[in-house]
This record gives C-alpha cells, structure tokens and sequence, in this order.
C-alpha cells in the first residue's frame, strides 16, 4: 500500500526527470530552441508549490538551475539520476562527463 500523497510526489519527480532529460538530450545536440524551452519549464519548477515545501533553502536552484543559466548543464548531469530514482525511474542514461582513467603505470595524485 502506498503512503497518502505518494503518487503526487512521483509524478512530481517524474516530470522533473523528462525535463531534465530534455534539457541535457537538446544540450547533447546542440538543439538552442529546445534548450531554451527545457530552461523555461526548469525554471517553473524553482517557483512550484512542491519544490518550494521540499526544498525550503533551495539548494536545486544554487547547484542546479543557476549554472543551467550561465550555460553549465554539469548541476542538471548530475541531478537527473537522483530525480528519476526519486520517480522510480532508473538506468536513465548518464549525461555526466566520463571521469578519465589514468594511462597504465600513472599515478594520481589528489
């Protein structure tokens, strides 16, 4: 049995996550119209009813949406996952820059 509210909150998550895919697919193709439309729906979510009673410091709009706004998609990269899985979605494919492996016999140092 499911918790009063829970389906609210999955379709909640559930539209942050294709929004988010949206912006990162059109970023991925250099789609400028669909990014700009992606930006605009994204943004929505910053002033929704929801966001605003779960994230009451809005710590999504400083790592999230204000890089989204200076053209930086790494916030949204990382995010999508966790607001998928916050929907039950998962295997989403990840949009995150592949770390780079050191070349046989390096090491790294931190």
């Amino acid at each position: 049995m499911m918790q009063s509210g829970a389906g609210y909150v999955v379709a909640q998550y559930t539209w942050l996550c294709a929004w988010e895919s949206e912006y990162l697919t059109s970023m991925a193709k250099k789609d400028a119209q669909r990014q700009v439309a992606a930006e605009a729906v994204l943004t929505k979510w910053s002033t929704s009813e929801f966001y605003m009673a779960s994230d009451p410091n809005r710590g999504w709009v400083a790592t999230v949406l204000d890089p989204v706004r200076f053209g930086d998609s790494s916030g949204v990269a990382r995010d999508h996952p966790q607001s998928c899985s916050q929907a039950g979605i998962v295997n989403v494919r990840d949009y995150r820059a592949p770390q780079s492996k050191p070349i046989s016999g390096e090491s790294v140092q931190a």
